[in-house]
């Protein structure tokens, strides 16, 4: 008796278990208009799209309407910083530890957005390794950069060159540069600094749909933003839009929602991940780097001020553009949102043309749908279509009621 319902159990499990993965498989689409001549096109990855696949676009796909798959290259703007006169950083602290790694900490007072640095040094052709870390107090540092390359940047024939390193943009009070030297002798360092006057070029879309929850605590004497999305997105820069006091500087920190267990129960906690001036002398950009939340936190430290009246809070995005070579008179269709795609391998990327941001854009004429709504564009998989689902339909019912008359049978032999 036992065994004819542990088969009708697995085989009940077999019937709803395609069904799930049948209802899961539905992809998110956007069509463009018509290409009205042959030839390489760049079409923008819109946010309204970009937050329904994965955030490594491994799931980007691009097709024509008889189904057929496109190669494409895929361009991400970055963010450029440009200048002329070179600006000192104060050494505040020089050391070298037991492992040869030589640490520097640097003053950065105005709090300068700062993405890059340029080391004064005797001429050397070693390479280091180096980590980047930040902090507003000098006592509790936050990671910046793991691990970066130092190179020299020019090769001039005299005593001195300029060494270069690069990080994530950010703008704290203290940096502290630790140079990994464990395999050579540390390297002669002079002075440390950066360009002035400097232009950061990207180009950034806004990203709609924020909700933002605004509660001070006086007691505490601190405020927390709480900004949260319908789902996750990537934000490469983040601006608060103060409102009043006319002159404030507060120092902030952002912090991300991560779940935590203690004692076998389940739990979240909040995690600072950068920190930040707001200076009504400054620009209120804080830029980022591969940040993909649905929320986060911003706690910025009032102490006796009054709390800073905030109505909204800007986050944007780098721009994302597919370029490929399409056919006049075809329309295309953009899709994102499989969870079980594969990064695709195209041969593209060898032919683009020499300047590809002058290319003709091709538009797209409606918002994100599901692509399976509208499946005859895409081709699927036999186990994605309605056939499939009918036939595991079929199956699991004649085999449900070939044991369900067979434990009817052996119930009535054994009354």
């Amino acid at each position: 008796m036992h065994r004819p319902m542990k088969i009708i159990k697995i085989t009940a499990l077999c019937f709803f278990l395609p069904l799930l993965a049948w209802g899961q498989g539905g992809r998110w689409k956007i069509t463009s208009t018509t290409v009205s001549e042959s030839g390489w096109r760049q079409m923008q990855v819109p946010p309204s799209l970009r937050e329904l696949g994965s955030s490594d676009f491994s799931d980007l796909r691009l097709h024509d309407t008889a189904g057929t798959e496109i190669p494409y290259v895929l361009k991400i703007d970055r963010l450029s910083t440009t200048g002329t006169k070179f600006n000192y950083l104060p050494i505040l602290e020089r050391k070298i530890t037991s492992h040869n790694t030589l640490v520097l900490e640097l003053g950065n007072e105005e709090g300068s957005i700062l993405k890059e640095l340029f080391f004064k040094a005797a001429h050397s052709d070693v390479k280091k390794f180096c980590s980047v870390s930040g902090s507003s107090d000098r006592k509790q540092w936050y990671a910046v950069s793991s691990e970066t390359w130092m190179e020299e940047m020019n090769g001039d024939t005299g005593a001195t060159s300029y060494l270069h390193i690069q990080f994530p943009p950010i703008n704290y009070k203290f940096l502290q540069i630790q140079i990994k030297d464990s395999a050579h002798y540390p390297i002669q360092i002079d002075a440390v600094g950066n360009f002035r006057g400097s232009e950061t070029r990207g180009k950034l879309l806004e990203l709609s749909g924020a909700a933002l929850d605004v509660q001070s605590f006086a007691k505490d004497k601190y405020s927390l933003l709480h900004v949260s999305f319908k789902n996750t997105q990537c934000i490469d820069v983040l601006q608060c839009q103060i409102a009043s006091p006319a002159f404030y500087k507060r120092e902030a920190t952002l912090l991300v929602k991560r779940s935590a267990g203690k004692n076998g129960r389940s739990g979240v906690r909040w995690i600072p991940v950068q920190s930040f001036q707001l200076s009504s002398a400054l620009p209120s950009m804080v830029y980022l780097m591969n940040f993909c939340e649905k929320e986060f936190q911003i706690r910025i430290m009032d102490y006796d001020n009054p709390p800073l009246v905030i109505p909204r809070v800007v986050c944007k995005q780098l721009e994302a553009v597919v370029i490929a070579n399409l056919e006049k008179g075809k329309k295309y269709i953009m899709s994102l949102g499989d969870p079980n795609a594969q990064m695709p391998v195209y041969d593209q990327s060898s032919f683009l043309p020499a300047h590809t941001d002058s290319l003709p854009h091709l538009e797209f004429d409606n918002v994100p749908s599901r692509a399976a709504e509208n499946s005859a564009a895409i081709k699927k998989g036999f186990w994605q279509s309605p056939l499939f689902l009918w036939v595991c339909i079929i199956a699991s019912g004649l085999v449900l009621t070939f044991f369900s008359i067979r434990l009817i049978r052996d119930l009535k032999k054994q009354s």
